[in-house]
């Protein structure tokens, strides 16, 4: 029994020198005994890297951090009522954690609006008097999402200069 045993451990090392190795599209690489089509033998690998055949299992790549963003309006608050003559709206936002490198995009009622590169503020300048909704999203330098604020509603109200107050009946 002992000599079984002995025999299978020593014929290992000699059953890990036919692993095929290939990468998927996904990147994930994938070790086999049977060959598939567009492979390298893992121990042509392992031995170009310097690394011994069949003495340790091949350590996976480690994962990449992720970063969960997160993105809150600062102002105006859900609900406020601004005023302004011009019709302009100062918008901030609070990122966490603050990327090194970022595009704010404001949406108001349903369409991009604006975009700033590594600032939490803009300005809109010209609304009109009404009611909006607004969100931001955070992308990266690419443009590739990142996180997404939720949806406020707040209300544009435009005073004229000279305007005369009507009195209530």
């Amino acid at each position: 029994m002992k000599y079984c045993l002995l025999s299978l451990l020593l014929s290992l090392p000699a059953a890990a020198d036919t692993l095929s190795q290939r990468v998927d599209d996904s990147g994930v690489s994938h070790l086999s005994d049977v060959p598939h089509p567009h492979t390298e033998r893992a121990s042509d690998h392992q031995q170009a890297a310097g690394i011994a055949v069949g003495s340790s299992p091949m350590a996976a790549a480690p994962p990449l951090p992720i970063t969960n963003y997160r993105v809150t309006f600062n102002s105006p608050r859900d609900g406020d009522t601004l005023c302004s003559q011009q019709g302009n709206v100062s918008l901030s936002a609070a990122l966490d954690p603050l990327p090194e490198y970022y595009q704010l995009e404001l949406w108001l009622d349903g369409q991009a609006a604006a975009r700033v590169s590594n600032s939490p503020r803009l300005t809109l300048e010209n609304l009109a008097s009404e009611q909006y909704q607004a969100f931001f999203k955070l992308l990266d330098k690419n443009g590739k999402f990142l996180a997404e604020s939720s949806t406020i509603t707040f209300y544009l109200r435009r005073a004229r200069v000279g305007q005369a107050s009507q009195a209530a009946p």
